[in-house]
């Protein structure tokens, strides 16, 4: 509808996807965004409405890796004493650190032993445990919609007044999609 009203030639300006669990704006669609804001700028009187969104099927896998990794990366960091964005995990020593935050870690499943100690365990069941762990419920995936908006607004509004650009209410789920792109996404509307 976007792409029709604008002459989008033929270029999908309904949306811009996001990678699973991710609030940064790839290439492709900054280029999307730049062709609306090219559209709005030719067309002062129309208004965008942004909807984040959050897909539950793609988004809560990818937010739940991202809190392993960070889990990881943080055991190490305070290991080396490094900063825990700048850590790198490589493969060889991933062992290593899921150990040590597991044994950091205040999950109160850890299997126990007889007079109480966290037992050993072999690593994919580490994982597991903090995977469930993870903040990727229903509040994290708002969180996340939320923050994809905020992200695509942010952007617009250098290019274009704040006043065009309408932020609504998050939503999560795939309801109302219904072409192949992927369903995490910021939608958009013409007011």
């Amino acid at each position: 509808m976007l792409a029709s009203a604008f002459g989008g030639g033929g270029q999908e300006l309904g949306y811009v996807e996001f990678a699973p669990g991710s609030t940064e704006l790839s290439d492709a669609s900054r280029q999307r965004l730049d062709t609306l804001v090219k559209a709005l700028t030719d067309r002062p009187a129309l208004k965008l409405e942004a909807t984040g969104r959050a897909d539950p099927a793609v988004d809560e896998a990818a937010l739940r890796a991202q809190y392993l990794d960070r889990l990881l990366r943080t055991a190490k960091a305070k290991s080396t004493g490094e900063l825990a964005e700048s850590v790198k995990i490589e493969p060889d020593e991933r062992g290593r650190w899921l150990e040590a935050a597991y044994k950091a870690s205040d999950l109160k499943t850890k299997p126990r032993n007889a007079i109480g100690l966290a037992k050993s365990l072999p690593p994919g069941e580490m994982e597991a445990l903090l995977l469930a762990s993870a903040p990727a419920g229903e509040p994290a995936l708002k969180a996340l919609a939320d923050q994809r908006g905020d992200r695509v607004k942010a952007y617009l509004t250098g290019k274009v007044p704040p006043e065009r650009v309408l932020l609504t209410a998050s939503r999560l789920g795939t309801e109302g999609i219904d072409d192949k792109g992927a369903t995490a996404r910021v939608a958009f509307g013409l007011k």
